[in-house]
């Protein structure tokens, strides 16, 4: 079973005694996670051993890798020279999207790094100074101690 985790939680695909290879597509109405649960069952009555086992091999494309252009070539009578250039134009304009995904991001650590340094130097101003304070305070009492029992 497929299924995301809107608040729709739409189930994309469920489908049970798989018994060959099987290939699926699907596209998000939204953004979201997408959790793909297996489950193997054996028959009521069959003993489990070794020699029923399944193998499982997830393969997932996703953004420009998974779109298809064989529809789009066929409608617009593209040759394969053509369909090749825009499935490079789909990966380049990934590409940038993800460049400007980083810098967003960038930007967003590099803030969160300077108000950190600021928060950092701060704290650090305010232990200095408590540290002074007590020191001082330390010496104005030992010396008021001292000149109480005359020793200075």
């Amino acid at each position: 079973m497929i299924y995301d985790q809107t608040e729709a939680s739409n189930k994309y695909w469920h489908k049970s005694n798989l018994q060959e290879s099987q290939k699926f597509a699907f596209t998000t109405h939204d953004h979201a996670f997408i959790y793909y649960c297996y489950s193997n069952i054996l028959n009521d009555g069959v003993p489990p051993h070794q020699a029923l086992n399944r193998t499982i091999n997830l393969h997932i494309d996703t953004g420009a890798d998974a779109k298809d252009f064989t529809e789009e070539a066929g409608k617009e009578k593209l040759k394969p020279l053509e369909v090749e250039f825009r499935r490079l134009e789909d990966r380049a304009n990934q590409i940038w999207l993800d460049l400007e995904y980083m810098k967003a991001r960038e930007m967003d650590m590099r803030n969160i790094n300077e108000s950190t340094n600021s928060r950092v130097l701060w704290f650090s101003t305010f232990c200095i100074l408590t540290l002074v304070g007590v020191g001082a305070w330390q010496v104005w009492y030992l010396r008021s101690f001292f000149q109480q029992k005359k020793l200075i």
